[in-house]
Order: C-alpha cells, then sequence, then structure tokens
C-alpha cells in the first residue's frame, strides 16, 4: 500500500541544508508519507547523509542519479519514482517550520476533489535571518479558480520574486 504523500527531494550537494530539511520532517506529526531522493551531486556527501537518516524514517528511498540530469529533470526523476497519491516536492534549502505543518497539507489533500490542487504559501528567509511572507493574493486566487491552466500562464506559486514585489 503506498503513502498518501511522497516528498520528492531533487537534491544537489549542500547536505547542511538536506540536514535541516530532514530534521524538519523528522519532527511532524503527520507520519503516512515516504521520502524520495534524487541525488544529482558529484560526490557522495548526500549518500553519506542519508545513511545516518535511514533508520529515522519508515519509507525513505535514496537513489544516485547515474549522470547528473540537472534541473528540473532531478524534479521530474524524484516525481516518477514516488509512489504516494499526492507530491510535496522540498529543495534541499526548504524546510517546514512547525511540526504539523505536513498534517495541514494532508488535512487539505483528503478534501481535494478530482478537479481541485492544493498548494501552500511560504516564507522567504534571507541569508541575514530577514523573514517575508508569500501567499498567493485575491486577484491570483480568482485566476486560479477559473482554471488551473492559469498556472501556466503566470508562476502563482513558485519563488521568482518578480511575481510576488
Amino acid at each position: 500500500m503506498s503513502n498518501l504523500i511522497s516528498i520528492c527531494i531533487p537534491a544537489y550537494k549542500n547536505p547542511t541544508l538536506l540536514k535541516r530539511l530532514l530534521d524538519s520532517i523528522t519532527m511532524q506529526t503527520f507520519k503516512d508519507f515516504e521520502i524520495i531522493i534524487t541525488d544529482d551531486s558529484p560526490n557522495n556527501e548526500i549518500e553519506l547523509l542519508i545513511e545516518i537518516y535511514k533508520s529515522r524514517f519508515a519509507s525513505l528511498h535514496y537513489f544516485k542519479n547515474s549522470h547528473s540530469l540537472g534541473s528540473p529533470e532531478n524534479w521530474n526523476e524524484s516525481i516518477r519514482k514516488a509512489s504516494g497519491k499526492w507530491i510535496k516536492i522540498m529543495h534541499h534549502d526548504d524546510f517546514f517550520l512547525h511540526k504539523d505543518a505536513l498534517t495541514i497539507f494532508a488535512s487539505s489533500a483528503k478534501n481535494v476533489t478530482i478537479e481541485n490542487f492544493i498548494f501552500s504559501g511560504f516564507q522567504e528567509i534571507s541569508s541575514d535571518k530577514l523573514i517575508k511572507d508569500y501567499i498567493i493574493s485575491k486577484k491570483n486566487k480568482k485566476l486560479l479558480k477559473q482554471s488551473a491552466l492559469n498556472l501556466f500562464k503566470f508562476n502563482f506559486i513558485g519563488t521568482s520574486k518578480h511575481y510576488f514585489n
């Protein structure tokens, strides 16, 4: 039986930030998930970190790409290996801010009908610890309710700053 959520992590170098992400997943109260890590790194530092975390998760799957796929193909590779009903893509520099974040995501997912989708706002934390919240505007929410195809016209849910300033 597959998990409700596949947390897909297209990794590339930076085990320090990936450790922070994995620690934030460890603290989640919701547990019906698998973790898929596809590693595009040129060395084995991510693999060594994963060895430490394997025993902390019921379902953690690590895949070292045979050659560098680059972005976004490494994202796609992670998604291809997922078996969950829902996919949550998180990059190595992302992390959950509180222990119920995945519970809230799962609760929303369970209430979505086939013609709907879900995504969340996020906070951007700069290197000097400045925090900026990104929540979708009422105007953009209206466009998305009219048609999910509007996601292809504008980047409503990504981190491109010019869409949020």
